[in-house]
């Protein structure tokens, strides 16, 4: 038994006593309101959104700020890279000709997604690159429109914000959810009497099976986070996960994997 699958198999045991403490019709109830509100934010964090990004106009801002910090650090390598192949610093060329060397060295391929554009760019060794690249470019459908971006600088700076954008959206979306059914549920006499109709040893064994599923709702959630983008971490977690029967059975059967692939 690995590392990994020490953790993975901790983590269920102590939800699963978090949720036996808890009892089953709490953790019920809290487990619908996450979903519900997961959900909600899914379908109606993107509106929410585009609506702040077309009436704040901040994104833009945000974008051209961030794209030239971006383009900074670019012609700091651009230039650093050519002064040990030349031994010319680029203060002694034209900015034409440093503009070129950026473009050369960093472009952006458009019959490829955001995630394999900014990859090809990670610093990884070339034979890595490409596996990462090729298996990343498979499953990524996200592309930027060409005429929202000029450079490579801006086309990351467009991807961070859009996507910071979508991640707050969403976030507020579950706290307005969830946060006023919480405060419901907690001082509702509804809620209260429902809980003391269950015989109290089956109210704990259902908390404590509900607490090792939420677990592994978060390691399903992991796991898919890290297949998303691929990295060094990513690589040696996979390898963990085939060397280890529990966590490659973990693995198979990931609901959010599953209930991702539903909805897109």
């Amino acid at each position: 038994m690995n590392t990994l699958t020490l953790i993975v198999v901790g983590l269920v045991i102590f939800g699963m006593m978090v949720g036996y403490v808890k009892v089953f019709a709490r953790s019920v109830i809290n487990v619908i309101i996450a979903v519900f509100a997961i959900v909600q934010a899914l379908f109606l964090g993107p509106m929410l959104c585009d609506f702040i990004m077309d009436v704040s106009h901040l994104d833009n801002i945000i974008e051209r700020k961030l794209g030239e910090i971006v383009q900074g650090d670019i012609e700091e390598k651009v230039s650093r890279d050519y002064w040990l192949k030349t031994g010319v610093d680029t203060e002694d060329i034209s900015p034409r000709k440093l503009e070129k060397l950026v473009s050369n060295a960093y472009y952006v391929d458009p019959t490829q997604g955001v995630r394999a554009n900014i990859l090809r760019y990670a610093g990884f060794p070339d034979s890595i690159t490409d596996q990462m690249v090729a298996l990343v470019d498979k499953h990524d459908d996200s592309y930027i429109p060409q005429d929202e971006y000029d450079n490579f600088a801006e086309y990351i700076a467009v991807f961070l914000v859009g996507r910071f954008y979508l991640l707050f959206s969403g976030l507020i979306i579950f706290m307005m959810i969830s946060i006023p059914i919480q405060m419901f549920v907690k001082y509702s006499d509804e809620g209260k009497s429902s809980r003391v109709l269950l015989v109290a040893y089956t109210n704990k064994i259902g908390g404590a099976i509900l607490g090792g599923f939420t677990a592994l709702i978060i390691v399903w959630s992991a796991i898919f986070m890290l297949k998303a983008v691929p990295s060094n971490i990513s690589t040696q977690v996979e390898k963990q996960i085939d060397e280890s029967v529990v966590l490659s059975t973990i693995e198979e059967n990931n609901v959010v994997e599953l209930f991702y692939n539903k909805i897109t």
